[in-house]
């Protein structure tokens, strides 16, 4: 019989192998040798999301398997700009934009309730700790943006992006949002302020990363402006047969979880 959840996720963050030793079986073997030690730590199933199409057979060598993929959504930045000049949540919300330096006492206190939401409502989703996000959020000469989307005093919605540059064109990505259970319109106005954001760093589009089903939980739909645009991998490593992989609609993943733009 299966074993069933609650299991331990651990993350891949990145494998890498020198040019002088590629084609050689080295990815292979790195990713054998770590098997043993990841499941040593507790970890029953290990998660991964490589950029590179050539690697995945590496992974696969190794018992890695590919479950699904998360599509990456663009939009015009000023077509959001403009959906957002006839939003009706304009007095309801505002938004206060930030350079992110560490999760603050105040967005720790939302995020330990939305963050739970997340997980009472999917089987794989990740517990939004300010150690890990202060760790995540830490790539050197890279500036994050805080977006705080506020009802009267409350935190209604937590965003962070980033500019980046995809195919050498300027993108605005979103890479997490995060909703207070029963504040989910302040998604919409959230995008549409990144929309806002993505036009003064001069940035013509914005872009997000989700797994199908966890896009549409959140409104990212053509409907809403946003359209396909390649998509990421995710892959799992199951450390006992009797685990079950999970499916993707029992999961919520985000380009922060893949952020290797």
């Amino acid at each position: 019989m299966p074993i069933k959840g609650p299991h331990k996720y651990g993350l891949v963050a990145d494998v890498y192998t020198s040019s002088k030793y590629q084609k050689q079986g080295v990815f292979s073997k790195l990713g054998e040798l770590v098997r043993q030690p990841i499941k040593d730590e507790g970890f029953d199933i290990a998660v991964g999301f490589p950029v590179r199409p050539n690697v995945i057979p590496g992974h696969l060598k190794v018992g890695w398997q590919v479950a699904f993929e998360m599509p990456v959504f663009i939009s015009p930045s000023v077509l959001q700009v403009t959906l957002s000049a006839f939003s009706i949540f304009n007095r309801k919300y505002a938004v206060v934009n930030r350079k992110f330096s560490g999760v603050t006492n105040e967005v720790a206190k939302f995020l330990a309730k939305s963050s739970s939401q997340n997980l009472n409502d999917s089987k794989v989703a990740k517990s939004l700790e300010p150690s890990y996000l202060n760790w995540r959020l830490s790539r050197p000469g890279t500036e994050y943006t805080e977006s705080i989307v506020l009802m009267g005093n409350e935190i209604a919605a937590w965003v962070i992006s980033r500019k980046v540059k995809i195919n050498g064109i300027r993108v605005w990505a979103i890479l997490e949002i995060q909703s207070a259970p029963g504040f989910r319109s302040s998604i919409k106005f959230a995008i549409r302020s990144v929309g806002k954001k993505a036009l003064v760093n001069n940035c013509h589009l914005i872009a997000g990363c989700w797994n199908k089903s966890y896009a549409e939980k959140l409104g990212i739909s053509l409907m809403k402006g946003f359209l396909h645009f390649g998509a990421q991998k995710v892959i799992f490593r199951k450390h006992s047969e009797e685990i079950e992989i999970p499916v993707e609609n029992q999961t919520e993943f985000s380009w922060l979880d893949s952020d290797t733009l």
